[in-house]
């Protein structure tokens, strides 16, 4: 171990680090190059590897990504200062229950006092967007949900034909583009988009019903 009895080898079982295995020592002894060679082994052997390192050591990175290539295995890298080579990861891509999607968002927002109706406002208007994402097949995630938070018709418009081609009355479109359908929209709602307005004109008046339509 370098002490005064001289280096020897140190042999270590597998079965022994079913736990936690503590390396202790000064710098510069060799630390971080035993925890490469467990990693390594570990990644020969198939293992799920997951290292933290807060020290941002190039040699422990090169070491697990070199070895990974060797072992025709998938690595992930996750750094914050490199974007462009950092992995991504999106926290409300899966879910169980759709629920879960508006909930993670809203629960990042304080609900303390005249908090909570904004938050449960927040709330109704994720879980809208994520419906009618999860309905065109699609999975959300933050910059969808911000984008279509922020200018809603373009999914109002995505969803409504995407509906009304599966539930809708046969000849819908035709019927929509029909002369009648395009009038011209009150001054409130000028700068709606046109095709918005000929689909929401189109619902309410062959009183169709649809619970994420109504929400958009």
């Amino acid at each position: 171990v370098g002490l005064l009895e001289g280096e020897g080898r140190i042999v270590l079982p597998r079965a022994e680090r079913q736990g936690h295995v503590f390396y202790v020592g000064t710098t510069g002894v060799g630390k971080t190059r035993a925890l490469e060679l467990a990693a390594r082994q570990d990644i020969r052997n198939g293992h799920p590897v997951i290292c933290m390192d807060p020290k941002g050591d190039p040699a422990l990175f090169r070491c697990l990504h070199g070895e990974a290539q060797r072992a025709k295995r998938p690595f992930y890298f996750f750094h914050l200062g490199y974007p462009e080579h950092s992995a991504r990861y999106n926290p409300i891509g899966r879910f169980s229950r759709l629920t879960e999607v508006a909930t993670r968002i809203a629960n990042q927002l304080p609900a303390q006092g005249n908090a909570e109706a904004f938050r449960q406002f927040a709330w109704l208007f994720t879980h809208m967007v994520g419906q009618a994402l999860f309905a065109l097949g699609e999975r959300p995630d933050y910059r969808k949900t911000l984008q279509h938070m922020s200018n809603i018709d373009p999914l109002l418009v995505r969803y409504f034909e995407h509906w009304l081609d599966h539930r809708g009355p046969s000849g819908w479109r035709a019927m929509i583009d029909a002369p009648a359908e395009k009038a011209d929209p009150p001054r409130h709602l000028k700068n709606r988009d046109p095709r918005a307005l000929q689909l929401l004109r189109f619902y309410k008046a062959h009183e169709l019903y649809d619970p994420v339509a109504d929400g958009l």
